[in-house]
């Protein structure tokens, strides 16, 4: 028995060697090993997760929405897929979003798509000030895109910008009451800590009105403060968009106008 345990931890140790060889020669193999790794996680989640998808047939009515994409340079690590985008669009112009609220701006190429689609709509997008620490708890990886210095957003210097206001604070901190319930769509991108997406969600119901609709983004393995406090929110309609990391909540009345014929 011994030498049987010997045996398997020579054999751990000469794998363990050779995944820090693999890494250190060969980087982009050992990401894309990692990459198809987290495909496999994210694709049991969705498989076992309480959350159903969204209706087959409201699907259908989005994705027979036209929409413009950004740029391909516009998109990098840590922003909006093709297909979140598209959904997101589509989304807001099928409810005709005239308001919009993001938590979250990151590069600002959702915003700015949002603003693309939609030649009548004002968003507010709201981000952490370059340099400040959160005030909750934050997740080992949102340390990854906190920003240390001013970040530039793909929408200033653009025609669509003008209808786009950053603004600056700490979602945990930021005043909403101040906005009362004028928002058609909310989108929360920002801290993936149970303790934000909690923070982040109540903000949200606080300032959408009685017909629009909120959107979670990175429902996926990596964030599972975001995916725990989703699974438990029983009380509420959610829905997966298939090819997406997105969660949807629809109001009764956003309900209504998608599925109207």
């Amino acid at each position: 028995m011994r030498r049987y345990v010997s045996r398997l931890s020579t054999e751990f140790h000469k794998l363990l060697v050779l995944g820090q060889y693999a890494a250190r020669s060969f980087p982009s193999f050992t990401r894309d090993m990692l990459d198809a790794e987290n495909l496999v996680l994210d694709r049991a989640l969705l498989q076992s997760s309480p959350i159903p998808r969204v209706p087959p047939e409201l699907l259908k009515k989005l994705r027979g929405v036209e929409v413009t994409l950004p740029p391909r340079a516009f998109l990098e690590d840590g922003t909006q897929s093709i297909e979140g985008l598209y959904f997101l669009a589509s989304l807001a112009k099928a409810l005709n979003v005239q308001q919009a609220f993001e938590i979250g701006t990151f590069t600002g190429v959702t915003a700015f798509t949002l603003a693309t689609n939609l030649p009548h709509l004002k968003i507010y997008t709201l981000d952490l000030p370059a340099g400040d620490p959160p005030s909750l708890n934050i997740e080992r990886d949102d340390k990854t895109f906190i920003p240390l210095r001013q970040r530039r957003h793909v929408f200033e210097d653009r025609p669509e910008g003008v209808r786009i206001i950053p603004l600056e604070g700490d979602s945990a901190r930021f005043d909403f009451s101040a906005l009362n319930q004028v928002f058609d769509l909310v989108y929360i991108d920002g801290a993936h800590s149970y303790d934000y997406v909690a923070n982040d969600t109540e903000a949200a119901f606080s300032i959408v009105n009685n017909s629009g609709a909120i959107v979670w983004d990175d429902y996926l393995q990596g964030w599972q403060g975001l995916v725990r406090y989703l699974n438990e929110r029983t009380d509420l309609e959610l829905y997966l968009v298939p090819d997406t990391r997105l969660v949807l909540w629809l109001s009764d009345e956003a309900k209504a106008r998608l599925t109207r014929s």
